[in-house]
């Protein structure tokens, strides 16, 4: 939005300009009218520009611009908010819009674990995903919604550790990525690395949906 005000203000002043050299000439109303036109369709493009960029809409826009609250970040993480955004085509997706490829990312998870799950099937995400128990409304194999935060007490990783191998789910999700808590923290690596090699030594790659893993228990153990 800075941007477009600085540029519109230049283009006004421009416009002043020419509208204060026309007035001395006879017929100065279709070259003013053409400028006139110029600013207003300048202005209309940064204007649509900058909506763009915000998740919610011009709604959302609208309402940053009154109270410069929170209202929609924009920028989530590392992505910025300037793609296209659609709801989320799912049952539980409540009125949740995001951009096009993370909604395909979520419904495609999604809708691969609920053709694969008993209804009252336990499912493991790490080290954040556990969004996903909701969204196909699978119980949690641990109190621990996401297992990032068990890292803060080593007996809450051993906690989880121990679900693990008494009793090992069918299914994982394992991203790909590390978790917005270590990227907040500004780690290198993940929280709970054992978590991770024990899932990768036990599960097996059954499908890759952009940033995540669907992980199946091998058949050995």
């Amino acid at each position: 939005l800075p941007l477009a005000i600085v540029t519109a203000c230049l283009l006004i002043s421009q416009a002043r300009e020419f509208f204060a050299r026309s007035r001395s000439r006879p017929e100065p109303g279709g070259a003013a009218w053409g400028a006139a036109a110029a600013v207003g369709l300048a202005l209309a493009v940064f204007l649509m520009l900058d909506i763009r960029s915000y998740g919610g809409g011009p709604m959302s826009w609208a309402a940053h611009q009154l109270v410069k609250g929170d209202v929609v970040a924009r920028f989530v993480g590392t992505v910025p908010l300037d793609e296209s955004f659609r709801a989320l085509a799912l049952e539980r997706g409540g009125r949740a819009r995001l951009p096009d490829w993370q909604a395909d990312e979520i419904e495609d998870v999604t809708r691969h674990l609920d053709e694969r799950l008993g209804p009252d099937e336990v499912l493991f995400a790490y080290p954040d995903l556990g969004i996903f128990n909701y969204l196909v409304d699978r119980p949690h194999l641990t109190r621990f919604t996401i297992p990032v935060l068990a890292d803060a007490d080593p007996a809450w990783a051993s906690e989880i550790l121990e679900a693990l191998e008494t009793s090992p789910p069918a299914y994982i999700l394992l991203g790909s990525e590390l978790s917005t808590l270590a990227r907040a923290t500004q780690r290198e690596s993940e929280y709970l690395p054992e978590v991770r090699l024990h899932l990768t030594e036990h599960y097996k790659l059954e499908a890759r949906v952009g940033r995540i893993w669907v992980m199946a228990r091998r058949e050995s153990d």
